[in-house]
């Protein structure tokens, strides 16, 4: 637009100077003063010319501009991809695009891809009703096996023998008595204490084991407890 505007300008001082010589010689006359007065008239008539020129290329700057602005729309932009896709379309033989044909079975499942990392713990939900009670189990060989049981039994004063023991190292030996007057105790248990009176030191019962491994109970001349024993054995575990 400014080569444009750089052409006309030289074009009208070309035409100014041609005018003006031809008027000079042909009045005859002083050519300064026909020249004047020519130049005063056609400096008028082209700076009427000239004004009117240059509304004209400024309502066409006005129009380039925003034809631009339209041309640079997304609706034009957009309407000038669809028709590239149409050309080339057209360009490779073929049509517009018909209706989608029905869709095609599934694949087959790829392999299963790795596992992801282990995310964080979530919050401890709240504790569950508790359950039945379950049956009790056997019991288990802990405290080991009763090998001896002499029940209850009559036990007079002075010593008896109850059983021999194969292996009398590693026992447990449990000794209760009773009578009719009293439930099963162990009153005076070992007996023979010598803070009692000489009385009371004869009293009660206890048990030992022999040279022979003979397990054997005792009661006292003065009891009064221990007129039934009972003596149970059990063989440690190792």
């Amino acid at each position: 637009m400014k080569n444009m505007k750089r052409k006309i300008g030289l074009l009208l001082i070309a035409c100014l100077f041609t005018v003006g010589i031809a008027s000079v010689y042909a009045a005859g006359s002083n050519p300064f003063d026909a020249l004047y007065a020519d130049f005063d008239a056609f400096q008028e008539s082209v700076g009427t010319t000239l004004g009117q020129m240059w509304n004209s290329i400024t309502g066409l700057e006005t129009d380039v501009t925003t034809l631009e602005d339209k041309v640079n729309t997304i609706q034009f932009m957009e309407t000038i991809a669809d028709l590239e896709a149409r050309i080339v379309l057209l360009e490779d033989g073929g049509s517009n695009p018909g209706t989608p044909g029905p869709e095609g079975p599934l694949g087959p499942a790829g392999p299963e891809g790795p596992m992801g990392p282990l995310g964080d713990t979530g919050l401890q939900g709240i504790q569950g009703v508790k359950g039945d009670t379950g049956d009790v189990g056997p019991a288990g060989p802990g405290f080991g096996v009763l090998i001896y049981d002499s029940g209850w039994m009559t036990l007079w004063p002075g010593l008896k023998t109850l059983c021999t023991l194969d292996n009398p190292t590693n026992i447990f030996v449990y000794m209760i008595g009773k009578n009719p007057t009293r439930p099963i105790h162990q009153m005076w248990y070992g007996g023979d204490c010598q803070t009692y009176t000489p009385e009371e030191q004869q009293r009660g019962a206890y048990w030992n084991i022999n040279n022979n491994n003979e397990l054997r109970v005792y009661r006292h001349e003065n009891d009064l407890h221990w007129q039934q024993v009972r003596v149970m054995v059990w063989q440690l575990p190792s």
